[in-house]
């Protein structure tokens, strides 16, 4: 219970502008999606990173254990990879859906 507490103050302060009228709707919403579209960015680039990594291992191992373990690397990068690509298009879906503003409307 102690846990949720600032779970719901942090839902209700994050809901609150759009009570008040204190910023417009397309603007919280451009805000919402540049940052979901960063922390897409970010973790398709650390699946690649990943995938990348076990490859270069597996290239200059010469131990079958090593070896082993990279391709669990490359495995684990190129299902993140392309976990990551069906979420970005989802998330590019949605977004159409909704209508969100891809830049943010004149003042």
């Amino acid at each position: 219970m102690i846990r949720a507490v600032p779970l719901v103050l942090y839902m209700v302060l994050a809901i609150f502008p759009f009570w008040v009228r204190a910023q417009d709707t397309p603007i919280i919403l451009f805000n919402v999606r540049t940052v979901v579209e960063t922390i897409l960015a970010i973790f398709f680039l650390g699946s690649l990173l990943l995938f990348g990594w076990g490859l270069l291992r597996f290239k200059f191992s010469k131990d079958p254990v090593v070896k082993t373990k990279a391709k669990d690397l490359m495995e684990r990068g190129a299902i993140g990879a392309v976990a990551m690509a069906a979420t970005w298009g989802l998330a590019i879906i949605i977004v159409n859906i909704l209508g969100i503003p891809s830049e943010i409307p004149p003042p």
